[in-house]
């Protein structure tokens, strides 16, 4: 059960019950000190007979204090850190704070997301937290006063795009809030003892914030709505003013700050207690849960794994035969392929041999020709071409006329030995060629071209079978 309580100006109340219809105990005390207050608290919820659970507190205690801040857009995890540095940095307590964080808009000629934060000492939350523990409560929730105004704002019937300033009852003070009438809250700041201040210093306390507002967040402030008994007075006395209209506001009900803790929760961005403090119980049941679960999980996948085990065993060894066999299959099939690979060469052997030897080829000359040749010659010419007329014909043999010509290697050697060298090799080889002519043996049917008539030039005309 949540228990909603605020401490707004010295009045402590307690709301048990629904939101609806709250029981409040009141308790108008004032002056609890810091380190009073957490004490203070704990009776109060005592002496209202609050039972043990989650408690909201709602304050306008100058121990929260507003912040602006800009960062550049992030996850909401790193948001939360560079929100929280920032905080630190600003040092507005001198000591670690605890911050609760709410979006407010974009500077769109920056680039930077603008929030509102509400700092407080972390020492003060932790000490509120352990002295409501010692009875069975557990601090949930902390938030400005202010913040409760969000529906005042929305009845408010101005344009959604304007920025308003409000100035609402809270018990003997006045929360002014600047805001727009869709809830947004951009800025708030408490104003006590405002029937003792007079009309007068009220409104020229309410200038100073719509001054800062516009200062600060870049928007004017135009219209004033104030509730309670001090519109009337704050209307004459804001009469003829150029700055600022001030209009009357919707009455203030002190129950309005108690019903807004009951709709809160932890969870909340704006929450000022940090999650692992405000949410402690549910991640105790949540780990509890988990534990129970990871626990029937554990069960269920021993009996689950056991039984698997046995299963794998069992296939295992039909696996095992599978693969026994496979490896004889593929055996015999290395066996048979490099039987027909064999085979293959075979026959491809056959093959060549038959065609080479029944109808030599040009390409086998040419691998022979270079043993033939002496070593001072150099070859520099040769001309293979099937003989068409002795080639032609039922059953024929191919006939190639084969032309060579080239020069010696050094310019003082002689011509015709080596080329007698090479005729007679030519002559005892495989393809026994039958010389037509050339170099020494000028004939007819081999004609020397003119330009290999020199001292160092020779020919050969050839026909091979």
């Amino acid at each position: 059960m949540s228990i909603a309580v605020t401490w707004i100006q010295g009045v402590l109340r307690v709301g048990t019950g629904s939101s609806g219809s709250p029981r409040v105990y009141v308790d108008e005390r004032a002056g609890w000190s810091r380190e009073e207050f957490p004490q203070a608290l704990l009776d109060a919820l005592v002496l209202a007979k609050a039972p043990a659970g989650e408690v909201y507190l709602g304050t306008d205690s100058p121990l929260i204090i507003p912040l602006l801040e800009e960062i550049p857009p992030a996850t909401p995890a790193i948001s939360a850190k560079l929100l929280l540095r920032r905080a630190e940095k600003a040092a507005v307590f001198g000591e670690p704070v605890f911050i609760g964080a709410t979006p407010i808009s974009v500077v769109a000629d920056q680039g930077l997301n603008r929030y509102l934060l509400q700092v407080t000492p972390a020492a003060w939350v932790r000490a509120m937290d352990a002295a409501l523990a010692t009875r069975g409560y557990q601090l949930a929730g902390l938030f400005p006063a202010a913040l409760a105004l969000q529906s005042v704002l929305r009845n408010l019937a101005t344009p959604k795009e304007e920025v308003i300033l409000l100035a609402a009852e809270a018990e003997n003070g006045l929360l002014q809030v600047v805001g727009k009438s869709d809830g947004t809250i951009l800025f708030y700041r408490t104003l006590p003892g405002s029937v003792a201040r007079g009309a007068t210093e009220v409104l020229r306390e309410l200038r100073r914030l719509a001054l800062y507002a516009e200062q600060r967040l870049g928007s004017k402030v135009g219209k004033v709505f104030v509730s309670g008994n001090m519109a009337g007075d704050m209307m004459l006395a804001a009469e003829g003013a150029e700055d600022l209209t001030v209009a009357q506001g919707p009455n203030v009900n002190p129950l309005i700050y108690l019903r807004h803790l009951f709709q809160a929760r932890a969870r909340q961005t704006d929450n000022v207690v940090p999650r692992q403090i405000a949410m402690r119980r549910q991640i105790r049941r949540w780990k509890y849960i988990a534990g129970m679960t990871s626990l029937g999980l554990l069960g269920f996948s021993i009996f689950w794994t056991g039984g698997r085990l046995l299963e794998r065993q069992m296939k295992a060894a039909e696996i095992r035969k599978i693969w026994q066999k496979q490896d004889e299959l593929v055996a015999k099939a290395d066996r048979e392929r490099e039987g027909l690979l064999q085979s293959g060469r075979e026959m491809e052997l056959v093959r060549i041999l038959r065609e080479e030897t029944g109808r030599p080829v040009a390409e086998m000359f040419l691998l022979t020709l270079r043993e033939l040749l002496p070593a001072t010659l150099e070859l520099t010419q040769l001309t293979v071409e099937l003989s068409p007329q002795k080639s032609a014909g039922q059953g024929a043999t191919p006939a190639y006329r084969v032309e060579l010509s080239g020069r010696t290697v050094r310019e003082d050697q002689p011509v015709l030995e080596p080329v007698g060298q090479l005729v007679a090799a030519l002559e005892k080889s495989d393809w026994k060629a039958r010389i037509l002519g050339g170099t020494g043996r000028e004939n007819a049917a081999a004609p020397i071209p003119p330009g290999l008539r020199g001292p160092r030039q020779f020919y050969l005309g050839l026909e091979v079978q």
